[in-house]
């Protein structure tokens, strides 16, 4: 579905429980555009760049790189975090509560459970997370690049 949709230009995000999920995924999404002899291009954060050629370990790199794609929509994030909205150099950035986080301060606890489902039209994109802690962001696109 990723190399579909680069293919239809557009710019994807993704998030995961684990940074090994997300490695997994950019590894499959680049081997299955080779064999399609699709040209697909992936940033991802990392801790140190060095290791990683291609990858950038700044936050402020990664979001520089973000704010210069016109076709960017929104960037999520899902880490041990809660849910969040910000705006920054007029791209959302969403982020989403932990689906496994633990909510009380005792093992094993309740699981956030957050997730969430994305409608996305010409005019606006609706961010439905559902879970322990509901929530609800609309975002009315605006001209960019």
């Amino acid at each position: 579905m990723i190399c579909e949709l680069v293919n239809h230009g557009a710019r994807v995000g993704v998030t995961a429980a684990s940074h090994k999920v997300i490695t997994n995924l950019l590894e499959t999404v680049l081997d299955v555009a080779q064999k399609r002899g699709n040209s697909v291009e992936c940033v991802r954060k990392v801790s140190d760049p060095s290791l990683q050629p291609g990858r950038v370990a700044e936050r402020r790199a990664l979001q520089d790189i973000v704010s210069k794609a016109a076709r960017v929509v929104a960037v999520f994030n899902g880490h041990v975090h809660w849910n969040h909205f910000d705006v920054i150099s007029g791209v959302p950035y969403i982020t989403l509560q932990s689906l496994v986080e633990n909510l009380d301060e005792d093992a094993p606890g309740r699981a956030a459970a957050a997730h969430a489902v994305v409608d996305l039209d010409e005019q606006r994109m609706v961010v439905r997370v559902a879970g322990a802690e509901p929530v609800r962001y609309q975002v009315e696109h605006r001209g960019r690049g």
